[in-house]
């Protein structure tokens, strides 16, 4: 078994704000919107810790880096884009444009961390 992968991600702490947020909205959502499974529960455990290592990394003192497992990468990857689709149905639009763009930058970062695949090949 091939060790796991990890990446850093370099943030502003307004993004740290928006990550904890789309962490416990993720959450929220996966608990009224998607079937009891292990998967769900894999990607609410991973939303969780993100959340708590990210309001401790909050607390904390720049530089802020988040070290993320290629599995978390993975969750994040797909947990955006769900939060994303959340925001697009709120009603307040002033600050839907504004979480989306945060989220959206993020989401940006992740997919120019090379994969999993990209940097064992090298």
């Amino acid at each position: 078994m091939m060790p796991d992968q990890h990446y850093t991600l370099s943030l502003e702490p307004l993004q740290i704000t928006v990550l904890i947020g789309a962490c416990e909205d993720y959450r929220a959502y996966a608990w009224e919107e998607i079937a009891p499974s292990e998967a769900r529960n894999y990607m609410m455990r991973t939303a969780q810790a993100m959340e708590g290592r990210l309001i401790e990394m909050r607390e904390g003192s720049a530089p802020y880096v988040l070290s993320v497992s290629s599995h978390e990468k993975q969750c994040l990857v797909a947990i955006l884009p769900t939060v994303i689709k959340t925001y697009n149905r709120m009603q307040r639009i002033d600050t839907r444009a504004q979480m989306i763009a945060n989220l959206a930058r993020i989401l940006i970062l992740l997919g120019r961390m090379p994969s999993y695949h990209q940097a064992s090949a090298s």
